[in-house]
């Protein structure tokens, strides 16, 4: 009995989190609307539930994704390091930074300034 009160003021607190967390993002997309937007393009002002609205149609529009694009290709590098041979490994290494060396602008920059004979006579 115990457990399930416990599970249900939990969801009561995760319900209301959600739901404090939809009016905050709400009010501050309003905010920002009425803030910016009227007097930069001429439209209107919005309320409340528009704004809602628009965060909803974004959502959609855009993706319910929580986790960012790095984290997941993050995983999948760390999954492919654990499948690699200590020799991969070591090659994948050296590839990667040779790669970021040759890449790098200020490593470049610094390279020519050092590396390259002055041409002055």
């Amino acid at each position: 009995m115990i457990h399930s009160k416990w599970n249900f003021k939990k969801a009561v607190l995760v319900a209301g989190a959600i739901i404090g967390a939809t009016a905050l993002f709400s009010f501050a997309t309003m905010f920002l609307w009425n803030w910016i937007v009227p007097d930069l393009f001429g439209l209107r002002s919005i309320t409340f539930w528009q704004a809602l609205g628009l965060l909803l149609l974004c959502r959609l529009l855009f993706g319910w994704k929580s986790h960012s694009h790095y984290s997941s290709h993050s995983h999948l590098m760390k999954e492919r390091w654990s499948k690699m041979t200590p020799e991969e490994r070591k090659k994948f290494s050296h590839k990667m930074h040779n790669f970021h060396s040759a890449h790098s602008e200020w490593n470049n920059s610094e390279e020519k300034q050092h590396d390259e004979p002055s041409t002055e006579q």
